[in-house]
């Protein structure tokens, strides 16, 4: 019975971390997981499982699903697009095989660098490595980029003028002065 199906599925997520918001009478759900409960956290059995349950129901019931969360493997597993987001904005769209194949914008980036790999090893260069720098305060954003403080490619114009989310190559956008 696919409504019991939804209320394991949201009873399970709970469990997870993940805060639940149900729109009455849509069938849509949105979860949201918070960065604090854990920074890196691995998908385990149980959560596969899950993720497993919530794809079928997508596709068996045509109904979407956001989720929100910072765990890059839930997002790998569950998602078809992703958005990255800075300081409230996206500043990074496309569909999620691009996205981990080729990210474009530098806070992606960096949060692709930050991810935890099997061949890292602790103490040497590059083990875990961390986007430099602090998030601006919401109620003093800078001029410019949002990111133009902690990024690695920062150029003049970025400290003057925020850029437009364009298309950089079809369904992939980006909130970069790097990419005109």
């Amino acid at each position: 019975d696919d409504k019991r199906d939804i209320v394991f599925i949201a009873k399970r997520l709970c469990d997870m971390g993940f805060e639940i918001i149900a729109t009455k009478g849509t069938g849509k759900v949105l979860a949201s997981n918070d960065i604090k409960a854990q920074v890196v956290r691995k998908i385990e059995e149980g959560d596969k499982k899950i993720l497993d349950l919530i794809n079928r129901l997508k596709q068996d019931s045509g109904t979407s699903v956001i989720l929100i969360t910072h765990d890059l493997g839930v997002i790998a597993e569950a998602s078809q697009h992703v958005a990255v987001m800075y300081t409230g904005q996206i500043v990074e769209y496309a569909a999620v095989n691009d996205l981990f194949s080729t990210p474009l914008h530098p806070y992606t980036k960096g949060l692709m660098e930050s991810i935890p790999r099997i061949d890292d090893i602790p103490g040497q260069d590059g083990y875990l490595k961390a986007i430099a720098g602090v998030v601006p305060s919401l109620y003093n954003l800078p001029n410019g980029c949002t990111f133009q403080d902690r990024c690695p490619d920062v150029m003049e114009i970025c400290r003057e003028n925020e850029p437009e989310l364009k298309e950089n190559s079809p369904g992939h956008k980006v909130h970069s002065w790097l990419y005109k």
